[in-house]
């Protein structure tokens, strides 16, 4: 059976690229490093701009170079104004570096556990991928000692007929017969269901699988 399907290691690969759990953890490292980046542009908030156009007498008061203690003034009749104002709270400077710090830890701790998952995965696909070729295994004993009472009941029949052996004996030739199918039902289930589960947690179907 193991000569029939891909590589481990493809199959491996190609769970670790389904997992929606896995995208789940890349989009919480995404969020991570975004919400790193906000923070360290957040000083930015306190920053404003503003510019208006003012109309009549705008006085502006200059120092008197002929006159020290007195001032000079001018008169615009209308013009634009424009300014920036900044005001940094000091916790801007005390606490930035810790804030941009606790994300990048946080980003840090996702990662981590998106590891762990990756690890995880890999030890369910090996598990389940090892299951489902001792599914078969069984299956194919199963299968050949089916034939095998196969066989004997015909031969056995045969004797009834012959005379050489009793009702009895056909019997229970016939009971051991009729287990077997059921042991090879079981085993056939077992093997579906094993294969299903791998194909599933790799987000393939079953043929998938087989090269």
């Amino acid at each position: 059976m193991e000569d029939q399907l891909i590589p481990l290691e493809n199959i491996i690969q190609t769970a670790l690229s389904y997992s929606p759990t896995l995208q789940y953890q890349d989009a919480l490292i995404d969020k991570g490093k975004y919400q790193i980046e906000f923070t360290k542009r957040l000083w930015q908030n306190n920053v404003f701009g503003f510019g208006n156009f003012s109309g009549g007498d705008q006085r502006i008061l200059t120092g008197d170079v002929f006159n020290p203690d007195g001032v000079a003034t001018s008169s615009i009749t209308n013009g634009y104004r424009l300014g920036l104002q900044v005001n940094i709270p000091l916790f801007e400077f005390m606490g930035r570096t810790s804030r941009i710090k606790l994300h990048q830890e946080e980003q840090k701790a996702t990662i981590f556990k998106k590891d762990e998952m990756e690890l995880e995965i890999r030890r369910l696909v090996i598990q389940e991928y090892f299951r489902m070729i001792g599914s078969f295994e069984n299956l194919k004993i199963r299968s050949e000692g089916q034939e095998a009472l196969k066989t004997h009941y015909l031969v056995a029949e045969q004797e009834f007929k012959d005379g050489i052996i009793p009702i009895g004996e056909l019997s229970r030739v016939a009971d051991v017969l009729s287990q077997s199918r059921a042991y090879y039902e079981q085993a056939r289930f077992e093997f579906l269901e094993r294969i299903h589960n791998l194909a599933a947690l790799v987000g393939v179907s079953p043929s998938d699988l087989l090269k």
